[in-house]
Formats: structure tokens, C-alpha cells, sequence
């Protein structure tokens, strides 16, 4: 028997000895070969065929399923073992494996196929089922924008080993029916094809933002006097938002030409404030007119009058238009040049002409400025002169009274009281304009006023005014009357109370009137005025007034006076009563006549002197004791004293004025003791008083009263001789 070596893709050698048999494989067969034995083939048939290769070679140790790994998938733990020569054969020299569907699920197919000594080919089958999609990687961002109440269903990447699933082949996706809402969402990825089971991944629906880039809108519209609202088309995420529900738009300057605006800003589920300008062009106008302008009054400056102007036969505003005025200052033609602008366009200007004209004088009036004469005033018109003339009813013609460059003019030597009537007109370059008129008329003279107050009653008196119908007396009362007035016979400045009209007289020719039954405690004022009805208008003359104290300052100017120089101290103790005389000294009527001469003036009556005296005691004293020995000395040399100071000081200035005034010393309601004046008038005693002293603890404060009183009229509780008057 021939012996030789066979070579497969994994060697197999039978080495023979001539006494035993050594079976070898691999690469030890040519090894083991006995030395001297001879080379022997594999047995195959007994024609010496290759062997058939049958699935009955076939066995391994796995028989299971193998799972989907996205890999090619063969067959492991198995061998070929061909059993009639013993021998395991070897893939690649004595077989060769091939797979079909051997990556995806299914059923795989392996094909063994012969080699070499072998021949033929045997199939087998194996299973690749899923794998679970759990082990699979999900990438999803988790924020996700609103979409507009549309179902917000992001695509997430889906990988296992590197290999990017594909929905709807790999997995499916179940999302929340409420997915497009805001807030937190869940989705559901089931496995499907090469994978099952189930997986989920979450995310949050957040609001969108609308930026500039998201809005497209026709910028572009045309004047028609309206407000232009072009429409946004705003586009988020290839959504067309809807207005009113997702973005609200509000417009601003949007009516006139120019630039206007649109803000767009989000709502219900969108953000952003977005503003996006757009044009609104002018109109185009073929024809333009400019209304008829009416004559304008020259006023020795540019003048600029309003004007109409049509755009397409509509008025139109002038904010639409500008104007160029030319030769527009003086009197004559002036050109005036329009062109559109604003809303509005045209290819030219337009103009026309207007005239400036003398007009009539401005602010004309006439003014009673004396009895005797008119001021004429107007206002000033550019470099005109002005043509001033009087009505004489008598030619029923005007008279001219001038021409002036002035802006006044006062006729004089008229008659009081009476109405005439002027005229003025402009005048430039020897051109006038129309005239116009005015009446006016002189002052009614002023009464002179004199009154006599005495016994509660006062007299006014004045004198007759021929060119009056009637005059009119108002009075009102005051309080106490502590400060004199500069001027006595002028009209007082401290009246407390409105004036109302005490008398209405209605004849010229009547010169007085008396009031009776007035306070004697209280100021009274008094003024009047005549007054005339001239063309059905009153005419008033100037007021004139008094005020007076009814039994101070009255009561004293009717005391009889006379040069001496002493008076009477009374020490008023209960019902005993001491008297002593003082002598003014020398030093003391030098002191008096230093007062005077510096304080009095010439034309003030006695009673307003010691009115005055009074007043300047009261603003100047500081109460306190000086032992001068001199009630004047102390309060007109020191101003310091106390009541027998400043009340003997009172008394003393009476005394040098010529009055018969005395001191009395007596008891005040409480106890207290008290200085104060005393004078007889007519046979009847007034006691006189400088201040009354009211203790206010810690401080002495003072309700200063000037009087010349009654004791029954005098409040305070003053007493003499024990009694209470």
C-alpha cells in the first residue's frame, strides 16, 4: 500500500511504523515519521475519492440564539470531525464557512463548503434576536422652544456601539399628548426591528424668543392721511406666529410721512420686544393751489400771513408745506412761494401775490388825563406818522390837531367834564389809511374834603362842582387808631373793612352831610367822590378820604387852650384826694420844644400832636424806673419810665401846647395804683391815657390805648374818689 501526504488547510498526516501506527496532527506529522517508513495518502474510498462533507461532522456546544450587536455574527463552539478516519478537519484547508443574514435580526444561514479532500457543502441556521433598546444611548437638548401651541416633539440622537439608530427602523417615538404646552415633558422610545423594550428621555418646553431676524414686513407705504398698519409676518422655527394670540404689534408715528414703527412683542408662550421701522413715502400731487390771500396791514416788519393751500383739490395742512415770502415788509406787492414738503410731494413750487396795505391804528384810546385835558395814545406801526384829529359837533367836521411820529398825543385846554370825540389815521409816504375812532372825555375835579367830629357826630363838608350830577360818601370802621397817618387829610391805608356807600347824593349844589350817632371808642373812614353820566357811562373823579377818632382827636381839637405852664397832681386815696401844682422847669420846656420842633409839622393841629405824642410814647418806651425827678426828661430824653412817666409826660406836652390837663393818681379796678392824664372840655372831665398795662407773668406785655374818654365810657376800672365811673 502506497502511503502519501495530503496537505489541508489545517495539515492532517497518518504516520505509519512498520511495527505500530502513530497518528499525528498538524505540524507534527512530518516530524513523527518513522525513520524508513514509507509516505501513505488519508484514506478516502476505495477508488481513492474526496470525502463527502455532511452536516453529520457537525457539532458544537452552543446551540443558542446570539443577540443583534450591529456586528457580523458566526457560529462559535462547534467542529467538523470526520469519524471513518479519525480525523477533525480544519476550516480553511478542509472547509470553508460562508454567512448570509448574519448582522440583523433574523434567521442567519452558515454554509459549510468542502475543500481540498472534501467535497460538497452542508448548511445551518442559527437565530439573532433584539437587543434591548434600554442599552442604547439617547442625546436630546432639553430645553425646547415653543412652538406655537403646535406638539413640541424634538428628534433625539440615538446611537448603540457607535451606530446611529434610525426612527422607524431602530425604535419609534411616543411623545405626550400635551407636548406642546410650556413646562416639563416625557417621551417614550420603544425598540423596534433589531431592538425592543422600552426607553424615555425628558425636556422642558421654554418660552421662544422673537428676534428681528424672525419678522419680514413690507416696509414700505404711502401717505394717506390714515394710520398705516402694514402686517409683520413674524416666523419662529419655521412657524408662522399668529398675532394677537402669540405676539401682540402696536404702531407709533405711524400716520404722517416719515419713518414709523412696529413693536412686535411675544405673549403666551414667546418673548421679545422688537421694534422694526417702516417708511410711509409722500404723496405724489399733481396740482397745487394756493387760495386768494386778503390784503395785510403794513406794520414796518416782515409780515408772514396765513394761507390755504390744495393738494389735489383737499385742503391740506400747513405742516405740509413750506412758504418763502419776498418784498414783504413794505406797503405794495408781495410774492409768497409754496412748496410741499411733509405728507406730500409735487415736481415744483407754486406761488402767488398778496398786497400790504395801510390799516387802521392799533390800540387807540383816550384817557382823561386832567380837567382840562385828553392824553391820545396808540400803538407804533412800523415808519408811519399818524394823522390825529378832534370831532367839532358844531361843523360836523373833524379838525386836525396834528401829524406826529409819536405814539401820544394830549389835546389841552379842554372844558372839565365834558366828552369829545378823536380820530387818528396812518400816514406813509404821503399815503393814508382808514381812520378810527374813539371818545374820551376830561376828569371831574376832586372834591376837597374837610370833616368836623364832635359829640358822636361827624360833618363832611366840600365845596360846590358845577360839572357834577351828584357825589357819593362811603365810609368803613377801624379798630383802635394807634399809628397817625403822614398825611391827614389823605386817604387812610389801614381801613380793616370793606367801604361801603353811606350816601348817595344826587344835586350838584348840596355841600355837606352829617352822620350821627357813631362809637366813640371806634376809628372811622371816610371818602367821597363826585361823579357825572357822560355818553351813558358814570364817570367818577378821584377819591378823596379822612379818617378820624370820634372822641379822641375830636374831642380835643374842641378843648379851649391857652399859654400856661403849671398843672395839678391828684392823689386820689379813697375818699381823700391831696392836690399839688408842678411848674414846668426850664429844662423841661427846652426838652417839650425839642420834641416839637423835630416831630411836629407846621400844619398839624394841637389834638394831632398829642396824638402823635402819644403814638411815639408808645413805639419808644421801655418800661423801668429813673430817678431824673422829670416825667419828660425820662421818657423824651431816656425813653424810660413808668406810668407816672409816660402819662405825666403826656400831660406836660398838653400843658405846653396850651391845654388845661392834670395828673391824677389813683386806684385801678384790683387795687393797683395808677397814673393817669385828665383835661376838662365844655365842663365835662376826660380822663386821658397813654397805654394800659396788662401783667402777663413772666413778661409785662402791653395793650396800648390812646383815650380821651369819659370815665363811664373807659373800660380798665379806673377809679376816683372810690367809686367806679
Amino acid at each position: 500500500m502506497k502511503l502519501f501526504k495530503r496537505t489541508l488547510t489545517t495539515a492532517v498526516a497518518v504516520c505509519l511504523a512498520l511495527q505500530s501506527a502513530v497518528v499525528c496532527f498538524g505540524a507534527e506529522a512530518e516530524e513523527q515519521i518513522p525513520a524508513g517508513g514509507e509516505e501513505v495518502g488519508l484514506y478516502t474510498s476505495e477508488n481513492d475519492e474526496a470525502i463527502q462533507l455532511t452536516e453529520d461532522m457537525y457539532s458544537s456546544w452552543y446551540e443558542g440564539d446570539q443577540t443583534y450587536d450591529g456586528t457580523e455574527k458566526t457560529l462559535y463552539g462547534y467542529s467538523l470531525m470526520d469519524s471513518n478516519n479519525y480525523y477533525q478537519l480544519t476550516e480553511n484547508e478542509d472547509y470553508v464557512v460562508t454567512y448570509e443574514n448574519n448582522i440583523n435580526v433574523g434567521t442567519a444561514t452558515a454554509t459549510f463548503t468542502g475543500i481540498g479532500n472534501y467535497t460538497g457543502s452542508f448548511t445551518k441556521n442559527f437565530n439573532i434576536v433584539p437587543t434591548d433598546i434600554y442599552r442604547a444611548n439617547i442625546d436630546c437638548e432639553y430645553e425646547q422652544s415653543y412652538c406655537a401651541g403646535n406638539p413640541v416633539q424634538p428628534k433625539p440622537i440615538v446611537t448603540y456601539n457607535d451606530i446611529v439608530l434610525a426612527e422607524g427602523v431602530d425604535y419609534e417615538i411616543e411623545y405626550e399628548d400635551d407636548c406642546g404646552e410650556l413646562g416639563w415633558h416625557y417621551a417614550y422610545i420603544k425598540g423596534i426591528g433589531n431592538f425592543n423594550g422600552t426607553d424615555s428621555f425628558e425636556y422642558n418646553v421654554v418660552e421662544a424668543e422673537i428676534s428681528s431676524e424672525n419678522i419680514s414686513v413690507d416696509t414700505s407705504c404711502t401717505y394717506t392721511g390714515y394710520a398705516q398698519t402694514p402686517a409683520p409676518v413674524v416666523t419662529v422655527s419655521d412657524v408662522v406666529l399668529r398675532c394677537g394670540i402669540d405676539y401682540n404689534v402696536s404702531y407709533t408715528n405711524n400716520v404722517n410721512a416719515g419713518t414709523g414703527y412696529m413693536t412686535i412683542e411675544g405673549m403666551n408662550g414667546y418673548t421679545g420686544y422688537v421694534t422694526v421701522p417702516f417708511t410711509i413715502s409722500p404723496k405724489a400731487v399733481s396740482e397745487v393751489e394756493i387760495l386768494k390771500i386778503a390784503d395785510v396791514d403794513y406794520t414796518g416788519k416782515a409780515v408772514r400771513p396765513s394761507l390755504f393751500v390744495k393738494a389735489d383739490g383737499n385742503m391740506i395742512k400747513s405742516s405740509d408745506y413750506t412758504v418763502t415770502y419776498y418784498n414783504n415788509t413794505n406797503v405794495g406787492t408781495a410774492t409768497a412761494v409754496v412748496t410741499l414738503g411733509g405728507n406730500y410731494e409735487s415736481r415744483y413750487p407754486v406761488s402767488t401775490t398778496f398786497k400790504i396795505v395801510l390799516g387802521k391804528p392799533k390800540g387807540f384810546k383816550a384817557t382823561a388825563d386832567s380837567t382840562t385835558s385828553v392824553k391820545l395814545s396808540w400803538n407804533k406801526i412800523g415808519n408811519c406818522k399818524y394823522r390825529v384829529y378832534r370831532y367839532d359837533p358844531k361843523k360836523k367836521t373833524y379838525k386836525r390837531l396834528t401829524v406826529t411820529s409819536s405814539t401820544s398825543y394830549t389835546d389841552k385846554k379842554l372844558s372839565e367834564a365834558t366828552s369829545y370825540t378823536y380820530a387818528v389815521k396812518l400816514e406813509y409816504n404821503s399815503k393814508t389809511g382808514p381812520y378810527i375812532t374813539v371818545k374820551g372825555n376830561t376828569k371831574l375835579s376832586t372834591p376837597k374834603m374837610t370833616v368836623k367830629a364832635y359829640n358822636k357826630k361827624v360833618t363832611i363838608s366840600w365845596k360846590k362842582n358845577t360839572k357834577a350830577d351828584g357825589y357819593q360818601i362811603y365810609w368803613c370802621k377801624g379798630d383802635e387808631w394807634t399809628i397817625p397817618h403822614n398825611d391827614y387829610y389823605s386817604m387812610p391805608k389801614d381801613c380793616y373793612n370793606d367801604y361801603v356807600q353811606l350816601k348817595k347824593i344826587t344835586k350838584n349844589s348840596t355841600t355837606s352831610y352829617t352822620k350821627s350817632n357813631l362809637s366813640g371808642s371806634k376809628n372811622y373812614h371816610f371818602k367821597m367822590r363826585a361823579y357825572k353820566t357822560i355818553n351813558g357811562k358814570v364817570v367818577y373823579s378821584s377819591w378823596t378820604g379822612i379818617q378820624c377818632k370820634i372822641n379822641t382827636v375830636s374831642r380835643l381839637n374842641a378843648a379851649t387852650k391857652k399859654s400856661h405852664s403849671t398843672y395839678k397832681i391828684y392823689n386820689v386815696q379813697g375818699k381823700k384826694t391831696k392836690t399839688s401844682t408842678h411848674t414846668l422847669t426850664a429844662e423841661e420846656k427846652k426838652i417839650l420844644k425839642n420834641f416839637a420842633s423835630k416831630h411836629f409839622k407846621k400844619d398839624w393841629s394841637a389834638a394831632k400832636k398829642i396824638e402823635y405824642t402819644a403814638d411815639w410814647i408808645r413805639k419808644n418806651l421801655k418800661y423801668g424806673r429813673i430817678p431824673t425827678g422829670s416825667h419828660s426828661k425820662n421818657i423824651f430824653v431816656y425813653k424810660e419810665g413808668q406810668c407816672s412817666d409816660y402819662n405825666g409826660a403826656l400831660v406836660e406836652m398838653m400843658v405846653y401846647l396850651g391845654y388845661d390837663a392834670n395828673l391824677v393818681m389813683g386806684n385801678r379796678q384790683g387795687g393797683g395804683q395808677h397814673f393817669w392824664g385828665e383835661i376838662k372840655i365844655d365842663g365835662v372831665t376826660y380822663l386821658l391815657e397813654v397805654g394800659e398795662k396788662v401783667y402777663d407773668s413772666p413778661q409785662w406785655n402791653y395793650k396800648w390805648q390812646f383815650m380821651c374818654l369819659k370815665y363811664s365810657e373807659a373800660d380798665g376800672g379806673y377809679k376816683k374818689n372810690g367809686k367806679l365811673y
